[in-house]
């Protein structure tokens, strides 16, 4: 019997002793994320797991706060695949907290899809104005909306002498919904009847395009391709040695553009979300630079803040949805991140944003002076 009592005394003490040991040492918090790390363009996944690593790895090391797991599924940048992806995370593997999805037509059908699940998406790169609407209360973004950086590349066209506009741009839900949001300001601004060119995703032959381009005499171009299409079109437009103005969305800032060569993009404009000049930023692209041997592009930048912010967000509420939300959606709230502060409206959106104009030099991407 006293046996019998010793082994039972015993046999607690262990018990607790590992129930202290989990307590001290919580399981790490899962996120999941919906990348386009294959296919078409997929160069935008890339960046943006380049940027979550960067943050997961301060994460990770810091001796205060939880620490993370990050679970990516590849959505390849197709919709159907994205939405798939979502489920995979959520309802096979109970994931409730979704950082970051490549491209806002990937996001726009997630959304769509999770606007009655108890999960919290935090996203770097959506922009498509049209998630202002159907992004629904589950879904926050720390990039701006195209509606602000479309005004803005419009006022910076303006200043430039801009007569005749024109849009090219790619028929999905984030080319279409920007491309709207385009033709309503000029319309603001005096500037009716804007004739616009829509493309298909994959597009390799522009020529049909260019030719009506010289047609209707346009001296400044908005451009809304994805990085690959933006560089065969550029191509094609050089060929026929149109020298108009072009202005690039912020897709353009990646490898794949600068793949056409300098003579091809030369003297593009592309306004982006400006870097803070801070400590913690030049930090950060130092230790990018270390790691990947190249400096740190918007898309990477959006991608670390929205990770550390989600882990500060964290550390403050939990990682209950709920509360995460309600959080995100108070007034008090605010992140000073690498991008600048970051706070949200009603809709989940960016509440503000600073912007830097660049014009590409041959292939470098440099301030405009």
């Amino acid at each position: 019997m006293r046996h019998r009592k010793l082994f039972s005394l015993l046999t607690i003490a262990v018990l607790a002793t590992l129930t202290a040991c989990n307590r001290s040492q919580p399981q790490s918090v899962r996120v999941g994320s919906i990348l386009g790390l294959s296919g078409n363009n997929a160069m935008y996944g890339q960046l943006m797991q380049r940027g979550f690593t960067v943050a997961l790895d301060e994460i990770n090391q810091s001796p205060q706060g939880p620490k993370f797991e990050l679970v990516a599924e590849d959505s390849q940048f197709d919709p159907g695949r994205a939405v798939s992806a979502y489920r995979k995370l959520t309802a096979a593997q109970g994931i409730r907290l979704i950082v970051g999805i490549t491209g806002s037509r990937n996001a726009i059908p997630v959304c769509e899809a999770s606007s009655k699940d108890d999960v919290l998406i935090l996203d770097p790169l959506g922009s498509a104005p049209k998630l202002t609407t159907v992004g629904g209360p589950n879904y926050f973004r720390v990039m701006p909306s195209d509606a602000f950086a479309g005004r803005y590349n419009i006022d910076w066209a303006i200043q430039n002498g801009m007569k005749r506009p024109g849009i090219l741009f790619v028929q999905d839900d984030w080319g279409t919904s920007y491309m709207s949001e385009l033709v309503h300001y000029l319309a603001e601004k005096g500037l009716n009847n804007v004739p616009t060119y829509p493309t298909l995703s994959g597009t390799r032959d522009f020529r049909s395009e260019v030719q009506k381009i010289r047609a209707a005499k346009i001296d400044s171009l908005f451009l809304l391709l994805y990085a690959k299409e933006g560089a065969t079109f550029m191509q094609q437009l050089r060929e026929a040695k149109l020298l108009l103005k072009v202005y690039g969305s912020d897709n353009v800032s990646s490898a794949d553009f600068t793949a056409a060569g300098g003579d091809a993009i030369d003297g593009v404009f592309v306004a982006l979300p400006a870097k803070t000049q801070t400590p913690a930023f030049d930090a950060f692209a130092r230790a990018y630079r270390a790691r990947y041997k190249e400096d740190p592009d918007a898309s990477v930048a959006k991608s670390y803040d929205a990770l550390k912010l989600m882990a500060a967000a964290v550390a403050k509420v939990g990682s209950d949805p709920a509360k995460l939300r309600a959080y995100l959606h108070s007034p008090d709230f605010s992140y000073d991140g690498i991008t600048g502060r970051l706070r949200f409206d009603e809709h989940g959106d960016l509440v503000g944003q600073q912007y830097q104009r660049m014009v590409y030099h041959g292939v470098d991407l440099q301030p405009l002076q």
